[in-house]
Formats: structure tokens, C-alpha cells, sequence
């Protein structure tokens, strides 16, 4: 059980952590997400089935991998331009939407002849 505790313990500081570097600088952010971890790991106390701690534990991790690659800041800076804070374990989206297909392996197009 203690390894445990401080598997929790280390998840918990982990999030904390998370919090801040994702949401610096956003007060009403860092307050939100620290009310938010407090709360979920304070109703979970109770949880003593060693499966059920373990599947809590994956969902933390998950949780703190989704804070770190797919929330962004971003602050209007002038009037409809932003600044955005992205890091480097921030999960960037293929940005085109065309496949590059070699030619020859395109689906061949059926052509109409013309009647004359």
C-alpha cells in the first residue's frame, strides 16, 4: 500500500506541476485546475481496492499527458490577432490536406469521349 501512496503522491505533484507550466501566467486558470486536482484526489481518498487505485492512476497520467500536448494559451494581443504559448511537448497536427500520392499509384479517372 505505501508504494502506492507515493505513486499517488507523485501523480498529484505531477499534475500540480503540469498546472502550472501549462496555465502560467492565467491566475483564474491556475486557480481553476488546482481546485479541480484537489477536488478529484480528495473525493477518490476512500479508494482502497488496489485495481481500482491503479485504474485512477493510469486516468491521472492520461490526464496530465492530454494538459501537456493538446492545451494551448492564447491572448488577443491587438484587436483579432493572438499570441499563442506552444511548447515543444505541445502535439502538432499534420497541416496538409492533400496525401502525397505518387502518380502512378492514383485511381485511374474514366474519361467520357465526346460525341461529334
Amino acid at each position: 500500500m505505501s508504494s502506492s501512496r507515493s505513486e499517488v503522491l507523485k501523480i498529484f505533484k505531477m499534475l500540480h506541476r503540469t498546472r502550472q507550466q501549462v496555465f502560467d501566467g492565467d491566475l483564474r486558470a491556475l486557480n481553476a485546475g488546482r481546485d479541480k486536482i484537489n477536488l478529484e484526489f480528495k473525493q477518490k481518498k476512500h479508494v482502497s481496492n488496489e485495481e481500482s487505485i491503479n485504474e485512477l492512476l493510469k486516468l491521472a497520467k492520461d490526464v496530465n499527458k492530454e494538459l501537456r500536448e493538446s492545451v494551448i494559451q492564447a491572448r488577443e494581443v491587438k484587436p483579432n490577432v493572438y499570441a499563442v504559448k506552444i511548447t515543444e511537448e505541445t502535439y502538432k497536427f499534420e497541416n496538409s490536406p492533400f496525401q502525397d500520392i505518387p502518380e502512378d499509384q492514383l485511381p485511374k479517372r474514366r474519361t467520357k469521349k465526346c460525341k461529334k
